[in-house]
């Protein structure tokens, strides 16, 4: 289950596919593209159509099922066999099961079955028949034959990880110091072929030793490349023509990525970055107690029990069905005659229809059994350094954390923000509540790694090329239009210029314009101006007045010295 092991979304998120699970495997571990031999040998490289059902039949057998698993699977079978029921009562308890199930429909099971993956029926190679039923092996290095099933994946996972693998540490190695230099010892980083070559053969043997030598640490590996010289040089300012070696002089220029800029404006605004969105992550955290507890609830009922519920939930269904009808149909009509405001007002109460449903599975199923169970409380750590036990059912019936556990939340917020203005010597209360407002909008302003991935729609690390996760690797550092308008009209600026921020707080403390200026280049740019600068923006002193330090910070900011990695 998630909750017992979070890799098991790396099979969720390719349930139903394995195969394509599998090259996705190799092209990351292994930096090698077999997706072109899934139908046909690889036109331009040696990998054959039954090397790639061989090595497709590791993980063939790793099964993400649903929430119909157990009892639940069980009560389906019953349903769908009684012999008593018509079609139309069948369908009305399978609907009624699925809406009592539905508030765990997400809860995967990751387990392990002995499958193996066949070849298509339309093979056409010699080494094989159409359909016949193909073992795991490897596609190179050590042989693993005669596997038992139970064996499939650990045999699979020492091999691919292995230092003796002849590209594992090849691919590890050279990934990560694309990542700092931006330029890979072998490119593409993800198509080693027979045909690729390092640009520099030294360099990329020496970097393997280094991974094997700090045993995978990927830190420890990255913390040497960071301080060697050739990293802390100039970046290479001028474009390499595509095919061109590259002798790593230094870094090339690039672009901080969409997570890079966004935490480097978080820092000037937010002082506490590191605690992260915890309301957030602590209803996240509750609400998965909440399905663990719903989980084992319902898998604790019998196949008759979940029928028996399955019946009372159908007979709410039903009498909600003519209601439902009746709104939907006086919504048309609203529609019709384009009154919007009765549309919307009659659209809301059929949610509160709807809701009535899942309210009623919540009040007359879970929680008497949930009571019944006992469920262990949920630990939480506050901020403040408090700790509070909850129970896994105290979430409201729309979701949300319950009002307890809101009161809590925002008593350890309140008491983080007047340590806050302590420290900082407020006592103008008037001073102390507009801080507060501030505060508690830019104390969600939090790391990229505390924000979720991918972030949602609109949000500037989308805008800035953060990947969606649909692909691999498809992150990207294209400037583009929204990008412009989220600099020149978004919300960021404003966090950053508001008169509490970390950078304003900071300016506030130097004492002359000169001092200010230091401090406002060396938060956002990490140097201080040139004697050229200097001149050319004090001498707006006077006429900018108490604005000339705004226009500066955002003239930095959509700077390209603060965008790009130098």
């Amino acid at each position: 289950q998630a909750w017992d092991n979070g890799a098991v979304g790396y099979y969720v998120r390719d349930r139903g596919m394995p195969l394509d699970n599998m090259s996705n495997t190799v092209r990351i571990f292994l930096g090698t593209r077999l997706e072109c031999a899934q139908c046909h040998d690889h036109p331009f490289d040696s990998w054959t159509q039954m090397d790639f059902y061989h090595m497709a039949a590791f993980t063939y057998g790793v099964n993400p099922s649903g929430s119909r698993y157990g009892s639940i699977n069980e009560a389906t079978q019953m349903i769908r066999q009684a012999a008593d029921m018509s079609d139309d009562r069948k369908s009305e308890l399978r609907q009624a099961l699925t809406e009592v199930t539905r508030p765990i429909r997400n809860n995967y099971l990751v387990s392990f079955r002995n499958a193996l993956p066949k070849l298509p029926h339309d093979y056409k190679y010699d080494n094989g028949k159409p359909n016949e039923t193909i073992a795991p092996g490897t596609m190179f290095g050590e042989k693993l034959e005669d596997l038992k099933p139970d064996d499939r994946l650990k045999a699979y996972a020492e091999w691919m990880t292995s230092p003796e693998n002849p590209l594992f540490t090849t691919v590890i190695a050279n990934r990560l110091w694309k990542r700092a230099f931006g330029v890979g010892v072998y490119e593409p980083v993800d198509e080693f072929t027979e045909e690729s070559e390092p640009s520099n053969a030294e360099l990329m043997a020496f970097l393997e030793s280094q991974m094997v030598a700090n045993r995978y640490d990927m830190k420890a590996f990255l913390r040497v490349v960071f301080n060697t010289q050739a990293y802390q040089r100039a970046a290479t300012e001028s474009d390499l023509e595509p095919g061109e070696i590259y002798h790593f002089p230094g870094p090339v220029l690039r672009r901080m990525s969409a997570e890079q800029i966004w935490d480097s404006t978080v820092a000037l605004v937010n002082d506490t970055p590191e605690i992260g969105d915890w309301k957030r992550e602590q209803t996240f955290a509750l609400r998965m107690a909440e399905q663990e507890a719903m989980q084992e609830v319902l898998q604790c009922c019998t196949e008759e029990e979940l029928v028996e519920h399955a019946k009372a939930i159908a007979k709410v269904q039903n009498d909600l069905k003519l209601e439902d009808a009746r709104i939907r149909k006086e919504i048309d009509a609203a529609t019709a005659a384009n009154d919007k405001k009765k549309a919307q007002e009659l659209s809301r109460e059929l949610s509160r229809i709807r809701n009535q449903l899942t309210a009623k599975i919540r009040e007359d199923i879970y929680k008497p059994a949930l009571a019944k169970a006992k469920p262990d409380n949920l630990s939480m750590d506050l901020p403040n350094g408090a700790c509070i036990e909850i129970n896994p059912m105290s979430m409201d019936g729309d979701g949300m954390t319950s009002a307890e556990l809101r009161k809590l939340q925002d008593a350890a917020e309140k008491k983080l923000i007047d340590d806050e203005m302590n420290a900082l010597g407020m006592t103008d209360p008037k001073e102390r509540k507009s801080f507060e407002g501030y505060r508690r909008g830019s104390i969600r302003m939090v790391r990229a790694a505390h924000v979720g991935s991918p972030a949602p729609l609109g949000h500037f690390l989308r805008e800035f090329g953060q990947s969606d996760r649909d692909t691999i690797e498809n992150a990207n550092s294209d400037a583009s239009v929204p990008q412009a308008l989220q600099l020149l009209n978004g919300g960021t600026f404003g966090q950053v210029s508001s008169g509490y921020s970390v950078l304003n707080r900071t300016l506030r403390e130097a004492k002359t314009p000169e001092e200010k200026l230091d401090a406002l280049y060396l938060s956002v740019l990490t140097r201080k101006p040139t004697e050229k600068e200097r001149r050319a923006i004090l001498s707006h002193a006077r006429e900018r007045g108490g604005n000339l330090f705004t226009d500066v910070t955002f003239a930095l900011l959509n700077n390209q010295e603060f965008w790009f990695v130098q």
